[in-house]
């Protein structure tokens, strides 16, 4: 490929890999590295004030570094005037940019099969630790951006979110013609309070993430609008304002399905589906970056707590908190591995109320997962440092029932728990350490050869 593309949101060390990639190079005199934030300030450069830029003063470069490039107006619809100048010298060249869905519309339609795309989205432990020597722990709670740009609190989500993922969507759209499933957009972006309600979509789109991944339930856009009672309706009162949601905007569900489409594509989310073949197909959606994930489920958790104190109901603790993001934290490191190797990640929640976190096999139609007589394996999450306590709580992956009904081959059942001890088998199902997994998601995955 003569264009790498390098995506990802706000605080993920793109500009820094850049530079980074510069200096390993070491070849000054042949390399040259563009920041074009300053000249695109006033919109003024176009694509062809680009080409005849590079043309001018590059030509005889052999790696071109471009920072910034999706400020240049209508990027995506000139990306190839971009490829057919480079095609004619001999040059490679690197580029990333703020807005990196203009960067996903490109590898997907008008440099398909022209570029090479990297995703920095997702800061995954290995990654963490070797950069800023971050504990797992800390991990848990505060990973997922370097320190300039770190989440300590909802004000940073709220700037975060409006600065790297609705300005993102947001400009994308209004530099360019757009593409694909970010076209949608188009109309609602070019209103006069076209922000305001693309800002109302986006968090609460990501508020009903974290809320239906606590539920385990089909998503669904009535969290935020829905009738809660009494202290309940307090708190929803509060999260709207905190975020400026529009409470009179009447959002769709095709909107809501649409920006989940682009969040994903973003790399903010990531999506596995339900297998379960005697229940309704729904998808649970998991966000990659785990500070923001801890800040919003804060608050859902204080809704629920509202709502479950009206209804005399059971609270949710900060172990149960952390439990759910422990096991965000697995399934997105298991994806962001799996689908580099042809696997595909699922879970499992039928009508009786058995769940298995995490289901990993071969790739294939996921809906029909479990009706292929293949081998898969099962995992359970637990937030617990005592094996003994974990193996007290693995209801549903010890059920010999669950797993002859669905008439599928079992390759593996593990649990995934907070011990720090080397992996174990006991009884038939594997205890592996949190921190042994996330470090070698690979070895786990590729380990249950009957997967193959």
């Amino acid at each position: 490929m003569r264009i790498i593309g390098i995506s990802g949101l706000r605080g993920v060390g793109k500009t820094v890999g850049l530079l980074q990639c510069l200096k390993d190079l070491n070849v000054f005199n042949d390399s040259v590295y563009i920041e074009l934030n300053t000249r695109c300030s006033d919109e003024s450069f176009t694509a062809q004030d680009f080409v005849d830029f590079i043309q001018q003063n590059f030509s005889n470069k052999k790696y071109i570094f471009i920072d910034e490039i999706t400020s240049i107006r209508d990027f995506t619809v000139s990306a190839m005037k971009y490829y057919n100048v480079i095609s004619r010298v001999d040059c490679r060249i690197v580029i990333c940019g703020t807005n990196s869905l203009a960067l996903t519309i490109l590898k997907e339609d008008s440099l398909y099969h022209r570029i090479s795309l990297i995703d920095t989205t997702f800061i995954s432990y290995s990654d963490a630790e070797r950069t800023t020597n971050q504990s797992f722990k800390d991990y848990v709670i505060n990973g997922g951006l370097y320190r300039d740009d770190s989440i300590s609190n909802i004000d940073d989500v709220k700037t975060y979110i409006q600065t790297s993922v609705v300005e993102n969507i947001f400009n994308t759209v209004i530099k360019n013609s757009v593409l694909g499933s970010a076209k949608v957009f188009e109309d609602l972006c070019k209103q006069v309070n076209g922000y305001a309600k693309l800002r109302s979509i986006i968090f609460t789109v990501l508020l009903n993430v974290a809320y239906h991944t606590v539920k385990r339930s089909k998503f669904n856009i009535n969290f935020i609008t829905s009738n809660y009672e009494d202290k309940a309706n307090d708190v929803i009162e509060y999260i709207t304002d905190i975020f400026n949601i529009d409470k009179d905007y009447v959002f769709k569900e095709s909107e809501s399905k649409e920006v989940l489409d682009l969040l994903v594509k973003i790399g903010l989310l990531v999506s596995i589906d339900n297998v379960a073949s005697n229940y309704d197909y729904y998808t649970l959606y998991y966000i990659t970056n785990v500070s923001i994930y801890n800040q919003l489920l804060n608050l859902i958790l204080r809704a629920i707590d509202a709502e479950y104190k009206y209804n005399e109901g059971r609270l949710y603790d900060i172990h149960n908190k952390l439990g759910y993001v422990l096991e965000s934290v697995i399934i997105c490191h298991t994806v962001d591995v799996a689908k580099k190797y042809n696997y595909a990640v699922c879970f499992y929640h039928d009508k009786r109320h058995r769940e298995i976190d995490m289901i990993i096999k071969k790739q294939n139609n996921c809906k029909d997962i479990l009706d292929l007589h293949e081998g898969y394996s099962f995992f359970e999450i637990k937030f617990s440092e005592d094996r003994e306590a974990v193996k007290n709580r693995l209801k549903w992956l010890a059920d010999e029932e669950l797993l002859l009904q669905e008439n599928a081959k079992v390759v593996k059942r593990a649990a995934i728990y907070m011990g720090e001890e080397e992996d174990i088998e006991q009884d038939g199902i594997l205890y592996i350490s949190a921190l042994n997994y996330v470090k070698n998601v690979k070895k786990y995955i590729c380990m249950f050869k009957d997967l193959n």
